[in-house]
């Protein structure tokens, strides 16, 4: 299997000329979990002196401790008194002409103080904008990342650049599994999704079964879980979103048909779809010329490859798990597996030609056409 920075040199040279300028840099780099961002930034600070600082849930004096500490140890000082953050870029802006500051999981550090924000507005603006500084954080919280972009947030306007970081395309896959043939990628990709943790979670060297049982139906598999983490992780009540996306899976995509099935009033439904369309997880679609955005025609599709998968086949299926009844679920997988490919042929075709990997005809629109017969 090959590096993980298959198709990511394009980010890779826009950020590293972003390190060699001769001013201040402050980068946002976003992107659902998984998809590969810290495997970024290691990468782009591989021999470089730079001072990265891995943010989670225990609050700011723990995490400012950490990102004291990781400057004392590339200094080889002894770690900073203060724990006020412009006294800290103060003393590390005379120590280093050009240092390089990440913080991984920065939203975590608005978590456990609101305040953070504005005061590191206040920083940039009296000590960092006047310095070399290089000032990149990341996020997997996309709505949270999103928000800090806003004309609300306080550090709106401060970015001097930013990246979200997409799932790998279909084509990336032959570079990552030098031994698939095409049929095999295709199979792996219509579940993976172009995530790179998942990617790497799948062996060349077993077939696509042997896959899906060992790192998503065995609870011991490193995926087994992931669905409900990554639920967990971007919404407040993961059960009713969970809900919403097994009625899609199961064919039940317009905004009624998930309604029933769910049973909850349209009006609150749309809300939570509204949220599922921002975190990219679900896609809304119309027929190709339809002129309204939100028609009477308008159905609901699971994008991520992986949830939708995982909302078909381990899900509703859970109790079959729960007591090792393996067999059922490789019966399951036989029986329906092929149409799910299917459908994801139909996806795989579309980022083929919108991609120009397909160009047998020029066209302004591509899409899907249906009617009620």
């Amino acid at each position: 299997m090959s590096s993980i920075f298959v198709n990511r040199k394009k980010e890779l040279e826009f950020l590293r000329k972003k390190l060699e300028s001769n001013k201040f840099e402050f980068i946002f780099i976003y992107g659902r979990r998984r998809v590969g961002k810290t495997y970024l930034i290691r990468e782009l600070i591989k021999n470089k002196k730079a001072i990265y600082t891995l943010c989670d849930k225990t609050g700011i004096i723990n995490n400012m401790r950490r990102f004291k500490i990781k400057i004392s140890e590339l200094l080889e000082e002894p770690v900073i008194e203060t724990n006020d953050l412009e006294e800290i870029m103060k003393y590390l802006i005379n120590k280093m002409e050009k240092p390089v500051v990440i913080f991984d999981e920065f939203p975590y550090l608005i978590e456990s103080y609101n305040a953070f924000s504005s005061v590191l507005q206040r920083v940039i603006d009296e000590i960092l904008l006047y310095s070399q500084t290089k000032l990149i954080i990341l996020g997997s919280s996309v709505s949270s990342m999103e928000s800090l972009l806003s004309e609300k947030s306080p550090l709106y306007g401060r970015k001097t650049a930013h990246l979200k970081i997409e799932p790998f395309k279909f084509v990336d896959y032959f570079e990552f599994y030098k031994k698939n043939d095409f049929i095999k990628n295709f199979e792996f990709w219509s579940i993976t999704g172009g995530i790179p943790l998942y990617m790497q979670e799948f062996n060349e060297n077993k077939d696509i079964k042997e896959n899906i049982m060992e790192t998503i139906v065995y609870k011991t598999g490193r995926l087994y879980e992931e669905v409900d983490f990554l639920l967990k992780e971007e919404l407040r009540e993961p059960w009713t979103y969970k809900r919403i996306l097994e009625a899609i899976a199961y064919g039940k995509n317009r905004l009624s048909e998930i309604s029933n099935y769910i049973f909850l009033e349209p009006n609150k439904v749309s809300k939570y779809l509204d949220v599922l369309l921002r975190l990219n997880i679900i896609e809304r679609l119309v027929p190709i010329n339809e002129k309204k955005i939100k028609s009477k025609k308008t159905i609901y599709k699971i994008k991520d490859n992986f949830i939708d998968f995982y909302m078909l086949f381990i899900e509703p299926n859970k109790s079959l798990i729960e007591i090792e009844n393996y067999e059922r679920i490789l019966f399951l997988l036989d029986q329906r597996f092929n149409e799910f490919l299917g459908k994801k042929f139909e996806d795989l075709i579309m980022e083929l030609f919108k991609t120009g990997k397909i160009k047998i005809f020029p066209f302004t629109k591509i899409g899907k056409w249906w009617k009620k017969d």
